[in-house]
């Protein structure tokens, strides 16, 4: 895998509960926060991907509503 060289500003509590990490798991700093950063993007994606099967879900479930009007009488179905 190619890596890319970003750099970045963390808070310092975070820098140093990282560098904390990193000695009691005996690895280095840049490979911990690499596997905490890669955690919390699939974490982000799953996320999102719920939210999009819910609408997505949504979508269909509104899709089935047989009344043809709905646009017309919004008001009247909200309300009912």
């Amino acid at each position: 895998m190619q890596m890319v060289q970003k750099s970045f500003y963390i808070e310092e509590d975070i820098y140093q509960r990282v560098t904390v990490l990193a000695k009691i798991q005996n690895m280095p700093a840049a490979a911990l926060m690499r596997g905490l950063i890669k955690t919390g993007i699939q974490k982000e994606q799953e996320k999102n991907q719920h939210t999009t099967s819910f609408l997505l879900g949504l979508a269909d479930y509104q899709m089935k509503d047989k009344r043809k009007n709905l646009a017309k009488n919004h008001d009247r179905y909200a309300w009912d």
